[in-house]
């Protein structure tokens, strides 16, 4: 009976080490690193990878997934040097997107970066290069108390930056709320002219100044100078758009 287990136990750890040995011949990795413009490495940075899903259209015109995807994403850190390796990747297409706090994200104002793994071959994307960036803040005084109360509703109205291309970027969840309103903060390029965009198809506002702003669509310009403080601006909810 005891030859019989062992002679189980040694086929499945047989079996396991032909699986990994399998893996090891035909998956795929990627490396780099991430530097910032002067070249010094971003100790700090994230580097988020996806692979893209293809999909099949079927007899009846449905686009579904195609059958056998494997669907990989993580976020892995680059080590104090600013280097990067991800390993046992399955074959495919992969977005590429690097992060790190004070530098804009290229997936965001560049584009996204898009590779092709090939089986059993390891991408070396080289130096992957961050731009610093300035931290605009924009304030929204609720006076009034008229913004949801939960963070998980989203509130009736648009807000983010226009660039000089005319491309929208929305602001995120805000980076500090109170009781008489909220803060954004939205990372953008120096030496660029920027609006900031507010629109709302509810709410009435006004400047930092009181001067009313159009509900909709207000555009604000500026432009970020790494010689001076980063803009910030403040609008005030008047009430509701009767």
């Amino acid at each position: 009976m005891k030859t019989r287990e062992s002679s189980v136990v040694r086929f499945l750890a047989l079996l396991s080490a032909s699986a990994a040995a399998m893996l090891a011949q035909t998956s795929s990795g990627i490396n780099g690193k991430i530097a910032d413009q002067a070249g010094n490495p971003v100790p700090a940075a994230q580097v988020r990878y996806q692979r893209l899903i293809g999909y099949v259209k079927t007899a009846n015109g449905k686009w579904v997934e195609a059958p056998g995807q494997a669907h990989v994403g993580a976020t892995v850190a680059a080590n104090a040097l600013g280097g990067f390796a991800v390993s046992g990747l399955p074959a495919g297409d992969y977005t590429v997107c690097a992060y790190a706090p004070g530098y804009l994200r290229p997936c965001e104002w560049s584009g996204l970066r898009r590779i092709t793994l090939a089986a059993a071959v390891a991408a070396n994307l080289g130096t992957v290069q961050l731009e610093k960036s300035a931290i605009v803040a924009i304030r929204v005084d609720d006076p009034l108390g008229l913004l949801p109360q939960s963070l998980l509703v989203a509130p009736p109205l648009a807000l983010g930056i226009r660039d000089d291309l005319n491309y929208y970027h929305a602001a995120g969840p805000p980076a500090a709320v109170d009781a008489s309103g909220r803060t954004y903060q939205i990372d953008v390029p120096y030496g660029r002219p920027m609006r900031v965009w507010l629109q709302s198809w509810k709410f009435s506002f006004t400047d930092g100044e009181a001067a009313p702003l159009a509900s909709a669509g207000a555009l604000i310009p500026f432009e970020a100078v790494q010689s001076a403080a980063a803009p910030a601006f403040t609008v005030r909810i008047t009430g509701e758009i009767k």
